[in-house]
């Protein structure tokens, strides 16, 4: 488990390092429901995986994920705000 999770920070790192999302044909947001309900399907249909999210608790699964999703929504935020000069 904790393989795939770092193999996937890497990958995301590496994505937004490249600057390949500044230039991606989808909306981020649109990348962002997409990676977050193959996540939610993958919890519930993968036994092994559906283990360790409930070994988890929901108080760890709402802390790990509110501050990324405040943060997320802050970014999303400030790029559509532009000065026009």
């Amino acid at each position: 488990m904790r393989l795939i999770l770092a193999i996937w920070f890497a990958a995301a790192v590496a994505l937004a390092a490249s600057g390949m999302l500044a230039h991606a044909p989808v909306p981020l947001p649109a990348i962002a429901i997409l990676l977050s309900v193959a996540a939610l399907l993958a919890a519930a249909s993968v036994p092994s995986l559906q283990q360790e999210v409930n070994r988890l608790g929901l108080r760890t699964l709402i802390g790990v994920h509110l501050p990324r999703t405040c943060s997320c929504s802050h970014a999303c935020a400030a790029s559509q705000h532009t000065t026009d000069d």
